[in-house]
């Protein structure tokens, strides 16, 4: 935020409707309890004082007398009502004209009962009392010639209470609308609900280089180019050469595509605009279209600039796609875009960037060359950019010494930049959480199991039945991945609850993969069938812990018979349901085949799986000494790791079943590393690795200990 918006942020913002209220409650307050500014007084004394003769004029009105004492400077003695003169005659029998002031002056005595200095008294009434004041006027009148005027009451009660009934419900209605328009506005104006939300973002305080944007190699080539073009335009203007308007940026959440905006507007030193593609959108038609123009004149003023529009497909979704054809606000505010990114000359320096990861439902008039001319796709890293993403994020965590982020990168195929900060952030979480002074491997290892599956619930009680039956099923899967996979690697086998989960058995490849072979997804479906045939082998009966394993081999196999022609009789070809993506399940639902073919895939898909099980049950009576020795170990420890997995099993399986595995490259290379045991090496491998065990196992209680407060001896 600039400084400016910062002075404008913290100002004080009028609010119409409180101040139109406070001048009504103003006047009202003046109408009802101001009078006329003179002296009040209550209505018996003003009563006494005409019967005493002590009143020159009286005004009358609807809701109010106003009385005129007799003035002492103007009256003579002759002058003075009988019934006055009589008093005064009491007071000094000798009075003559020219003591009469000083008579009076003392009748003006506070003590005496003649109060006579020309002051004007007033009184509001009712009209209830006015024919009784009235009466007593006319017989004052007669006695002592004291005049009075009266002045027909005129009914305002019931306009009165019109006027102000309706002014209350006008500034009630102002407040609400005015309440409404402020938080569509952003509170800046009652009347800018149409205005742009784009922030302008102040890139200097927080700089973004290119430098920080890690694993987009490839992707930081092509921002290079629009860089030079906004820092050195003439060179390309004068090849003839056009600046893209629009950069599309596909991918994935958390891959980096906001990162990457920010560093090209750092990295080229001009204004950087962002916005996001649901802040264009409100409730009145019209309003979206308003915004965008009013952003791109407001980004005119400031160019060459950039333009970030965040998950555009907000509104950058193919027109007519609305039931019935409807022209909503959305394809208003799209049509404004496109008219907008056509409108401005090529040479005014401004670039419009925007993400999305459902590139495939945009409007072919967004994406054509002209208005988006450029796409490019921002993938989840490989190995090497995971490591240099790892280094990027560990600058300011307090690792322990050792920590091969290699070895991290490696074992975490498939997250994104994203993951990969939460990943950290995670650890040193769990590395507070038991006052450890740093971040250690296992801290990273429980990290990522956490975000994967979710915190366990170390806690949650179950039978003995439920835990065997568990230590079973995760020791099934683990066999499954052992003894089948050329790819995947048993990484943890835990019967610890996670998530949804009793227990889980974390398996991934050795390497990234980004093809699969029919075989491959063979042994996928096998290794999801392996929980269950545990189950099936040890206690002849099946759970229903095998629900999600079920439901993603289903749908594996039926991938693999629509969509990859992987199935016999039907290979080659593709069998794939749509539903539209613009409509609801099962109203845009369709398929291009009949209901012959649509059984064929059935029977299909379930000769995949039922096969897949036959070979699972096999696999797993040839393992069932294993089978048993994992899931008792299992039992006593709730939690093994893939070193102590695999002594496990090559020490409880016969070397005639070992040959019969499937060949894991792998594997392989991690034994020739020293990373995991060989036949050969078993049992000194199993020492060395106990020993280490040990040997963590007493630094970690070493760092606990010493990261502890230091105990308060009083309280023992």
């Amino acid at each position: 935020m600039f400084e400016k918006e910062k002075q404008y942020a913290r100002g004080f913002r009028p609010n119409i409707g409180l101040f139109l209220l406070m001048i009504l409650a103003a006047f009202a307050s003046i109408y009802y309890f101001m009078g006329s500014g003179d002296k009040q007084a209550d209505l018996s004394s003003i009563v006494r004082l005409i019967d005493e003769g002590k009143v020159s004029h009286v005004d009358v009105t609807s809701n109010e007398i106003r009385v005129h004492l007799i003035d002492k400077s103007q009256v003579k003695l002759g002058e003075l009502p009988e019934h006055t003169t009589s008093n005064l005659t009491e007071a000094n029998s000798q009075a003559t004209a020219p003591n009469l002031l000083e008579i009076l002056d003392k009748a003006n005595d506070p003590k005496n009962s003649l109060v006579l200095d020309g002051r004007i008294i007033s009184k509001r009434v009712s009209s209830f009392w006015l024919p009784k004041i009235l009466d007593k006027l006319e017989q004052a009148k007669q006695k002592y010639g004291m005049t009075y005027n009266y002045t027909e009451p005129i009914n305002y009660g019931a306009v009165t209470n019109v006027v102000l009934t309706l002014a209350m419900m006008g500034v009630l209605a102002f407040a609400v609308w005015n309440f409404m328009f402020r938080q569509m506005g952003d509170g800046k104006n009652p009347l800018n609900f149409g205005s742009s939300k784009a922030r302008r973002v102040d890139l200097k305080e927080n700089p973004v280089r290119f430098d920080d944007v890690a694993g987009a190699d490839e992707e930081k080539q092509e921002m290079q180019e629009i860089v030079d073009f906004l820092r050195n335009p003439n060179r390309y203007y004068a090849l003839g050469a056009k600046i893209p308007r629009g950069v599309l940026l596909v991918g994935p959440p958390g891959t980096g595509k906001t990162l990457l905006a920010k560093a090209v507007a750092t990295e080229a030193g001009v204004p950087f605009y962002t916005i996001s593609g649901s802040d264009f959108m409100e409730m009145y038609v019209g309003v979206g279209a308003s915004r965008v123009r009013d952003m791109f004149n407001e980004v005119k003023k400031h160019t060459p600039a950039i333009i970030f529009i965040d998950e555009i497909d907000a509104i950058g979704r193919q027109r007519g796609s609305g039931l019935g054809g409807s022209h909503d606000e959305r394809e208003q505010t799209l049509n404004q875009i496109l008219v907008e990114m056509d409108g401005f000359s090529s040479t005014q320096g401004i670039i419009v960037m925007a993400a999305t990861n459902r590139a495939d439902i945009l409007d072919p008039a967004l994406t054509r060359p002209g208005r988006f001319d450029r796409r490019i796709t921002v993938s989840p890293p490989d190995i090497q950019g995971r490591e240099e993403i790892l280094k990027v994020h560990a600058r300011n965590k307090k690792l322990q010494a050792g920590i091969n982020l290699r070895e991290i990168a490696r074992i975490t195929p498939g997250f994104t930049g994203a993951d990969l900060a939460n990943l950290l952030n995670e650890a040193a979480l769990l590395a507070a959480r038991r006052n450890a002074k740093e971040i250690t491997y296992f801290d990273i290892q429980d990290a990522i199991f956490k975000v994967m599956l979710g915190p366990e619930k170390k806690n949650r009680i179950m039978s003995e039945e439920e835990r065997s039956i568990t230590a079973h099923h995760e020791a099934g899967h683990a066999i499954m991945v052992r003894s089948v996979s050329e790819t995947e690697r048993v990484e943890r086998v835990s019967i610890i609850s996670a998530g949804q989960a009793g227990g889980y058995t974390a398996h991934k490849p050795y390497e990234d993969l980004y093809y699969a072979t029919k075989e491959q997804l063979l042994q996928n479906i096998m290794i999801a069938l392996g929980g269950r045939g545990g189950e099936q082998v040890i206690f002849n009966q099946i759970t229903t812990g095998a629900s999600n394993d079920l439901e993603g081999c289903n749908k594996l196999a039926r991938k693999m018979v629509t969509a990859y022609g992987m199935a016999e009789n039907m290979e080659n070809l593709v069998y794939v349901e749509t539903d539209d993506m613009f409509m609801g399940h099962g109203i845009g639902h369709s398929r291009s085949f009949s209901d012959k073919t649509a059984e064929q895939i059935d029977l299909a898909v379930k000769k995949i799986i039922d096969q897949a099980y036959v070979d699972v049950l096999t696999c797993l009576r040839e393992h069932e000494a294993a089978l048993r020795k994992i899931a008792e170990r299992l039992l006593e420890v709730e939690r093994i790791d893939e070193v102590e997995f695999e002594i496990l099993y090559l020490e409880n399986t016969p070397e005639d079943v070992l040959a019969k595995d499937a060949h894991n490259k792998g594997r392989e290379k991690m034994i020739a590393a020293g990373k995991l045991p060989s036949l050969e090496n078993l049992a000194e491998f199993k020492q060395n690795y106990l020993v280490k065990q040990e040997e963590a196992k007493h630094k970690r209680e070493l760092s606990e200990v010493e990261s502890k407060d230091v105990p308060d001896l009083s309280k023992l």
